[in-house]
């Protein structure tokens, strides 16, 4: 354990995963042999039992990766910050993953694996000018043969390419010639741009956090963001472009399409700092000159005349910083209602009563009705609407809500179960109170002693009694 009781964390990195097998078709063989103890073979002839072969195919990912396989990005995906001391990498939670197909040709290093992460900038991919990490669907054909002139796939044949998997869809991205050969890893380099990182915590939960252990493959990219802007990451297959990622690749062609596995986008801010004196001037910039008074404020031009009540009201609603929200009451009628966040220099209306038992059980407890105007104060209610989404997303406080519930719907089944049986309905539950007061234990200290009769223990059923002897 460290010094704040947090678990340690132990990480061990691998520069690769070897696989028993890799992709492909295989055959499996099976004959039988008959030795002497001295070790000399017996000949069976006719009598031998004939040869069994059984082929099958090891089939790993290849043209679509699930969501599933993906544990974590970075940077994140929409996310904007300053990246240019970061490479780009991808977590997968398959570990073996990036080394389950090989690579072919005379510069593909040992372990060396099949996936590649290139990052792309603003204007340098034709389909995604804005580098927001968009793809184009197409089959396996289209990918392996593009009907485009100038654009070239892979050169992927063999059994394994039956005609449903041609059939299928994949995403693709169409990468320049020279923007291909300036990004593109070359094989060798390939081999230190993955490895694999066992995770191990003796504690699986930290402050309500889970921790998670197991084995992961990393993949990382070879290019920096270093100009700012808008960057777009793939992850994709070099497999049948081994001749392609080398130092003097073939020529001839306008573009490289590539299956693309796993795409997002980041933005590299250099100057995307957190400045909360800015952001606080900002908030009132575009709508007042007066800088001393910071009321957040929905400003409407001045009436012409004489103003009648409502429109009086409204913008006294307005002034006090409120604003109107679409609304929809119960019985379906769509309206607006006003809302006022937490931080307006108003002194806020008491919270409303709802004449039932303490507490507000819904966040229509919390809504504030105004009669003269027939319209409602949604302030608290959505304050109570988001203090329980903060609590369900506890993971502790949602399995101790679901354990509740569950406990419950079962004692309920029990009961009913003892009610329509009359010989048992009449005998007492194990804390004194029979069924028949029920009802007296809902209506007492607010539903109190009902929650503990049914949290209690079930009390074993007694033993019928013995038959006597004549």
């Amino acid at each position: 354990m460290t010094e704040d009781n947090s678990p340690e964390l132990h990480l061990t990195f691998n520069d690769h995963f070897t696989p028993h097998a890799t992709a492909g078709i295989y055959t499996v063989r099976a004959r039988q042999e008959l030795y002497k103890e001295n070790g000399e073979r017996i000949d069976t002839g006719e009598q031998a039992l004939p040869e069994s072969a059984q082929r099958f195919e090891i089939r790993p990912v290849r043209f679509v990766l699930k969501s599933g396989s993906l544990h974590a990005l970075y940077p994140p995906a929409g996310s904007a910050g300053r990246y240019d001391t970061v490479l780009p990498h991808i977590t997968l939670t398959r570990a073996v993953l990036p080394w389950e197909r090989e690579l072919t040709g005379t510069r593909a290093r040992e372990h060396a694996p099949w996936l590649a992460l290139l990052v792309f900038a603003e204007g340098e991919l034709p389909g995604d000018e804005s580098a927001m990490g968009q793809t184009a669907r197409h089959t396996v054909a289209e990918l392996i043969d593009p009907a485009e002139a100038g654009v070239i796939g892979p050169n992927l044949s063999g059994p394994s390419l039956t005609p449903e998997v041609l059939s299928s869809k994949c995403e693709t991205i169409d990468v320049p010639a020279e923007v291909f050969r300036a990004v593109v890893p070359y094989q060798d380099e390939l081999y230190y741009l993955a490895h694999v990182r066992d995770v191990t915590v003796p504690t699986l939960r930290q402050r309500g956090e889970d921790i998670v252990e197991g084995r992961y493959a990393v993949i990382t990219a070879n290019r920096f963001a270093r100009v700012p802007g808008r960057y777009a990451v793939h992850l994709v297959s070099l497999e049948g472009y081994e001749p392609h990622a080398a130092p003097n690749p073939p020529t001839g062609h306008d573009a490289v399409r590539l299956c693309a596995l796993w795409s997002w986008s980041f933005h590299h801010a250099p100057d995307n700092v957190l400045d909360i004196p800015g952001l606080i001037d900002n908030l009132v910039a575009p709508s007042r000159t007066d800088r001393e008074n910071l009321a957040l404020r929905v400003n409407v031009p001045a009436p012409e005349g004489t103003a009648d009540p409502a429109e009086t009201y409204a913008r006294e609603r307005l002034r006090l910083g409120y604003t109107p929200v679409p609304f929809r009451t119960l019985s379906g009628e769509a309206t607006y209602a006003w809302y006022r966040g937490p931080f307006t220099p108003v002194t806020a209306p008491p919270v409303p009563d709802p004449g039932l038992a303490p507490g507000h059980t819904t966040a229509d407890h919390a809504l504030i009705y105004e009669q003269e105007h027939g319209l409602f104060d949604v302030s608290y209610a959505a304050a109570w609407t988001l203090g329980r989404t903060l609590a369900l997303a506890d993971p502790d406080y949602a399995a101790q809500m679901t354990r509740a519930r569950r406990e419950i719907a079962n004692r309920a089944a029990v009961l009913r179960k003892i009610a329509a049986d009359p010989a048992r309905a009449g005998r007492s539950l194990e804390t004194g109170r029979s069924l028949r007061a029920l009802r007296e234990l809902a209506e007492t200290a607010n539903g109190q002693a009902l929650a503990e009769v049914l949290a209690a223990p079930q009390a074993a059923e007694p033993l019928p009694p013995r038959p006597r002897r004549r």
